[in-house]
């Protein structure tokens, strides 16, 4: 029954779902006709017999594999040729009422055929392309979960050997406090992770992300992750704070925007460039940008690039590890805040991410 199912696979694979070019199908289709309306006319000719059904088949089988146009219009043209040269019965469609009529029902069950199959196609190629998705997914959490299981020991790792040596010397006071800072920090660093792994849960089940708003000055908030990234980095970093911008935003949220653009410019940028981050408002749109000099995203690199589990071709063949979900997560904060995220790159120019916000003010503010 296998084997059965794997040929009937196989034969839908090379005669439907296979590309195939306007000359195969032509030519096919001419042998299918004589192949069918020989034995038509053959045992019409021995025997006197008309058997539709076959005129009926070659039609359909016709019409299937060269397309719709193409199968009726060999249809029609092999009637007329046959009429011009009366090679009967199939030779007699234009001489009386009956045999139009017959020509009609192939016609219509040609189209009716067609866009049956058409149908079919439609839907196997749906079904190919979800389950190469399902599997590019599942080869991609494959992945993820290997990096989390692993970026997840570390931390806990020293939170656990911290803690131990805070056990061994229990009048050292002093070092307490910092073997007592590390753990946190470390737990800190999980939680964040876990963070964003459910915050990608939610997104990916269609749900908005779950984000706390508050009235503030975002041109403050913004210089204040670039001093925070320039005491972890170093002097990387170019920002000319402008005028306050207040609004409401979820601070956290444009903190995890700003420090995954950031790193990611830190990551595939050019090393001895400066990173620009500007901030700007215009007609109620505040704008966010982080540029970075060095090789452009390609254009077919662009192509699903705030997709999850997504990364370009040069990450890929870098080695910077990476989960594939920091760009994802600023799209979903983005549109959490119904705003949108967007990149600009190319050769020469570098690589600008662009994150644009709404500005929502109470009555009476101005901008």
């Amino acid at each position: 029954m296998n084997k059965l199912k794997l040929k009937l696979l196989e034969f839908w694979e090379s005669f439907f779902a296979n590309p195939r070019t306007t000359l195969n199908r032509f030519l096919t289709s001419v042998a299918i006709s004589a192949w069918g309306f020989g034995i038509v006319a053959l045992v019409h000719f021995e025997t006197g017999v008309y058997v539709s059904s076959i005129t009926i088949i070659t039609t359909i089988i016709m019409t299937l594999y060269s397309g719709l146009y193409l199968g009726l219009m060999l249809t029609f043209t092999i009637s007329l040729l046959a009429d011009y040269f009366y090679i009967p019965p199939i030779g007699s469609v234009l001489d009386n009422r009956e045999s139009m009529e017959h020509l009609l029902m192939l016609v219509t069950l040609g189209i009716g055929m067609n866009l049956f199959i058409y149908s079919l196609r439609y839907a196997y190629t749906r079904t190919i392309l979800a389950k190469q998705e399902a599997e590019k997914v599942a080869r991609a959490m494959e992945q993820v979960l290997a990096l989390v299981s692993h970026d997840i020991r570390n931390p806990l790792a020293a939170s656990k050997i911290s803690a131990e040596l805070i056990t061994r010397y229990p009048d050292k006071h002093e070092k307490h406090m910092q073997l007592a800072t590390r753990v946190v920090e470390n737990l800190n660093r999980v939680d964040s992770m876990i963070t964003t792994l459910l915050d990608v849960s939610r997104i990916r089940a269609g749900n908005a992300m779950i984000l706390e708003f508050e009235y503030a000055d975002l041109a403050s908030l913004v210089a204040g992750v670039v001093e925070d990234l320039t005491t972890v980095y170093g002097n990387r970093f170019r920002f000319e704070k402008p005028q306050p911008l207040f609004g409401k935003w979820s601070s956290e949220g444009v903190r995890r925007s700003l420090e995954n653009l950031a790193t990611n410019a830190l990551k595939y940028g050019a090393s001895d460039a400066m990173i620009d981050i500007k901030l700007s408002s215009d007609h109620g749109v505040v704008t966010l940008s982080v540029h970075n000099e060095g090789k452009e995203i390609r254009v077919e690199d662009q192509v699903g690039l705030f997709d999850f589990f997504h990364r370009t071709s040069v990450a890929e063949r870098g080695n910077e590890k990476g989960w594939g979900l920091g760009l994802a997560l600023v799209k979903g904060i983005a549109e959490s805040h119904g705003g949108q995220v967007s990149v600009d790159s190319g050769n020469g120019k570098g690589t600008t991410f662009l994150l644009r916000l709404p500005l929502q003010q109470t009555m009476g503010e101005k901008i």
